[in-house]
């Protein structure tokens, strides 16, 4: 019984120390789980955020008689910066509801799904701030020399009837003539053929605000009247002789268009940089606490799975071992209190 007695201890004390380290775990599990709903939560504000930012950068931008112009010069990149992140914002509310499904059930498939997810999530906003930031740091120069481009080369010929009306309603609306000034116009193909005749638009010419009046009788004290824009001097300001020496002139306006339409862009596409910036941070630390609770729940490859089975199989036989130790010491308790009654019989007899 002394022989047996180490071995049952050494076997008692290696079951509780399994017990001991499975609770560990199950608690490092439980830890992760609420790390990743917080993470969760707070990728769902994040989420929500976006969206409202993408929507005001567009109301915003749409109080600009010329925001459809601003777009042109700008191009499709501009749109990939505003209303992607719309999109992840729309698409982080369904990845969140898989990933709370996944977390919920401690179901690993639904949390692989969640963590592919995330992953191509993660890389695409990574990806759009890289463009916004980009974009961003160019906008400038982007401005300046599509604007150029389009009054060298596209104003009012064939089929750029929108480019034109685009070009027209910037300079009107922030007062400027040409992307770096009015010597845009003076290379231009437009001032050289018989549309320009050697003139310059008169979206460059000073305007003034006038009230018409019209009165209905001249005994009546009733007249009715209306805003509207007129040019100051046109004949001044257009250069009608054709002299381009007597450019620039107080009737036309000084500035160049570039700089004054890169303020109303060029924040807004820094904050939607900067929110794709946060939403890459936020999945990628998401990210990093699935990946931890997918390694607690259980093994990945077959290897770690024959590992596994292993381990369970010896705990199970550990387990038998120590019940059979105890039967066998009981049966040989028995069998030692039978001989000893036996023997206190024997010399009655």
């Amino acid at each position: 019984m002394g022989d047996h007695a180490p071995t049952e201890v050494k076997r008692s004390s290696r079951a509780s120390t399994r017990s001991s380290s499975a609770e560990y775990l199950d608690a490092e599990e439980s830890q992760l789980i609420w790390c990743s709903h917080i993470f969760n939560g707070i990728l769902f504000c994040a989420g929500l955020g976006a969206i409202c930012v993408c929507l005001w950068v567009w109301i915003e931008l749409s109080n600009y008689e010329s925001r459809d112009g601003i777009i042109a010069l700008i191009g499709p990149l501009y749109y990939v910066a505003n209303f992607t992140p719309l999109a992840e914002g729309g698409a982080i509310f369904f990845i969140i509801a898989v990933g709370a499904i996944g977390l919920c059930f401690k179901s690993r498939r639904t949390l692989v799904w969640y963590f592919g997810m995330l992953f191509l999530l993660c890389t695409l906003s990574l990806v759009i701030a890289i463009i916004s930031f980009t974009l961003y740091f160019e906008l400038s120069d982007t401005l300046q020399t599509s604007m150029s481009d389009k009054i060298e080369s596209q104003y009012d010929t064939s089929g750029m009837e929108d480019i034109t009306q685009y070009i027209d309603v910037i300079q009107r609306e922030f007062h400027c003539c040409g992307s770096k000034g009015y010597d845009d116009w003076l290379s231009s193909t437009w001032i050289q053929t018989n549309s320009g005749q050697g003139q310059i638009p008169l979206a460059c010419c000073v305007e003034t605000n006038v009230t018409s009046s019209s009165t209905t009788s001249s005994s009546s004290s009733t007249s009715s009247s209306s805003p509207s824009s007129m040019i100051i001097n046109e004949t001044a300001c257009t250069n009608r002789s054709g002299d381009v020496n007597l450019f620039p002139n107080m009737y036309m306006y000084p500035r160049g268009c570039h700089t004054l339409i890169e303020a109303p862009v060029a924040l807004p596409i820094l904050i939607l940089g900067g929110i794709s910036a946060a939403l890459f941070l936020i999945q990628l630390i998401s990210l990093l606490a699935v990946i931890n609770l997918l390694k607690k729940m259980g093994p990945r490859s077959p290897a770690q799975m024959k590992f596994s089975e292993t381990d369970t199989a010896r705990a199970t036989l550990d387990k038998l071992d120590y019940w059979l130790d105890r039967e066998t010491e009981e049966i040989k308790r028995q069998s030692a209190k039978r001989k000893k009654r036996e023997a206190k019989r024997s010399p009655k007899s």
